[in-house]
């Protein structure tokens, strides 16, 4: 299986205030194979930097030599790792809308939470906190004191009226766009 590529859409757009967050938000879609957006924000959800990959397509065979554990390789290892290490800016934290997306191994300061609005999606993992609208939930793979203190000191550091669901929501619809515009859009 190929390493997914990388495009980048107008790299560090624009510098990030010293002492402020750098949000990241990972967006996982399976179609016509796996893709992955990374847009990068400042702590009002303004956009820095934003990434996609190629779409990542699974052989039969390798379907079935990875079995259960393909879709974590490809979500995790090959779009998440490819979005962060391409990436020009550290995020304090990494929020993704895609659970397998939380065995990304960021980096040792990096925090990587699932955010999801139905509490459906997220069986089997730790609830660490509600995003300050209310309209959705923070969770970890596992309860972890030092992690949930830095989720909530982010949440606490936020300006009031970011809505943390939007990038996700945006980094779709840029996806969409580039490619309809071919970016993007190669095999991996």
């Amino acid at each position: 299986m190929a390493e997914a590529e990388t495009q980048s859409t107008n790299r560090s757009i624009i510098q990030t205030p010293a002492g402020g967050w750098v949000l990241g938000f990972m967006s996982i879609t399976m179609e016509q194979g796996y893709l992955g957006a990374y847009l990068v924000t400042n702590s009002w959800g303004r956009p820095l930097e934003f990434r996609l990959t190629t779409a990542v397509n699974p052989s039969k065979v390798q379907q079935i030599l990875y079995g259960a554990t393909l879709e974590t390789h490809v979500v995790a290892e090959l779009i998440g790792k490819a979005l962060i290490e391409k990436s020009a800016l550290p995020a304090h934290v990494i929020l993704v809308d895609h659970q397998a997306a939380l065995e990304l191994q960021a980096g040792p300061d990096v925090m990587v939470a699932f955010v999801s609005r139905r509490e459906g999606d997220a069986v089997g993992l730790h609830r660490v906190a509600q995003l300050p609208d209310g309209n959705a939930s923070v969770y970890l793979r596992h309860p972890d004191p030092v992690l949930e203190e830095r989720i909530a000191n982010l949440f606490h550091a936020l300006p009031t009226k970011v809505d943390l669901l939007d990038p996700f929501q945006r980094a779709q619809e840029a996806m969409t766009e580039a490619r309809k515009l071919g970016t993007g859009t190669r095999a991996a």
